[in-house]
């Protein structure tokens, strides 16, 4: 708190006074009965109104001034960050904010409430911290060490830094308490570390069987890219790497089959025919044309070759029932020239 400047107005000693205080000490000089102390008694008054005064609040007229003469203290001064200035009289009070033309508070009352509420203390710490009069410093004095230093820790402001050093404290401990939490909470690091090198170790084994299988599919896809097929006909030619087969189809449905024996089973069996690629500058599709021709012939002079139909769905019960046919019987059907569908 600074104070800028006092002015009274038919208050006890002082009809018309008017001080200006500047930085540093201002000291007010003169003989008793002067007005010295009325000087400090009009700022109380300013502040905290009747309660602050040495009698009656008719006492403090001054003696020369009429009894409709006003008396007012009009009290300037800067607190925290804003400027207030106090026009109080007898019977009314007003209060000002940062030069504006309009009180913010306008009745005894209210003045003197919230002026309490922002200077942060009561008249009588106000008498015995800031204002002082003589012979008043034994109040403090005769305070215990602690209860004194509360005392001015308070009236200083300082109450308000431990308020907020304890908050700090309680808030440091919460978040201490919280970070204690959530490491117990956290894996053992040493763990992580193993479980980060164990996956870093399976995405490399991963990514080196996905090369693999590229590579693979890559060679498969060149295998595939030479064979070549072609449609012509009822014929459908296939030519491997080294081989050719070619299977025939008739219009009624038929295709053309060669009974071959085969010794690692000991017995003949139906096949498409097929053939190696050995002769020499031979084409691939002439190879494939050939064994188709072969088998043609085979088939047509009724040695090895037979032309199979396959008939149209049958349900297997019914083929089951017809003629209860057994194995043997069976096995004749497939080579007479019809494979039942399965």
């Amino acid at each position: 708190m600074r104070l800028n400047s006092l002015k009274l107005t038919n208050f006890r000693q002082h009809a018309n006074t008017e001080i200006h205080f500047e930085t540093g000490l201002t000291g007010i000089i003169g003989p008793n009965g002067a007005g010295k102390t009325t000087v400090l008694e009009a700022i109380a008054w300013a502040l905290y109104g009747n309660q602050a005064i040495r009698g009656n609040r008719d006492s403090i007229r001054f003696m020369g001034a009429g009894a409709r003469a006003q008396v007012e203290v009009e009290l300037d001064f800067v607190l925290g960050s804003h400027r207030y200035r106090i026009v109080r009289a007898l019977t009314s009070a007003e209060v000002y904010l940062d030069g504006a033309d309009t009180p913010i508070a306008n009745s005894i009352s209210a003045v003197n409430e919230l002026l309490q509420r922002r200077l942060g203390m009561t008249l009588s710490e106000f008498y015995h911290t800031y204002f002082t009069g003589q012979k008043e410093l034994n109040v403090m004095a005769a305070m215990k060490p602690g209860a004194r230093g509360q005392f001015l820790s308070r009236v200083l402001g300082y109450e308000k830094l431990r308020i907020a050093q304890d908050l700090t404290r309680e808030k440091r401990n919460r978040v201490r308490a919280s970070i204690d939490g959530m490491q117990r909470g956290m894996p053992d690091p040493e763990a992580v570390l193993r479980s980060l090198a164990e996956a870093a170790s399976r995405k490399e084994e991963a990514e080196a069987r996905a090369q693999q299988a590229a590579h693979r599919g890559a060679v498969r896809q060149r295998e595939m890219m030479a064979v070549t097929s072609t449609h012509k006909g009822a014929g459908v030619s296939t030519i491997a790497a080294g081989l050719a087969s070619s299977l025939s189809e008739t219009g009624d449905g038929r295709v053309l089959l060669v009974e071959q024996y085969r010794y690692p089973l000991d017995k003949r069996l139906l096949e498409i025919p097929a053939g190696k690629l050995d002769v020499t500058g031979e084409a691939d599709e002439a190879c494939a044309r050939r064994q188709r021709t072969a088998g043609s012939a085979r088939a047509a002079d009724g040695a090895a070759g037979r032309h199979l139909r396959f008939p149209d769905r049958v349900p297997h019960e019914r083929r089951g029932r017809a003629g209860h046919s057994s194995p043997g019987r069976a096995h004749r059907r497939r080579h007479d020239g019809v494979l039942p569908e399965r």
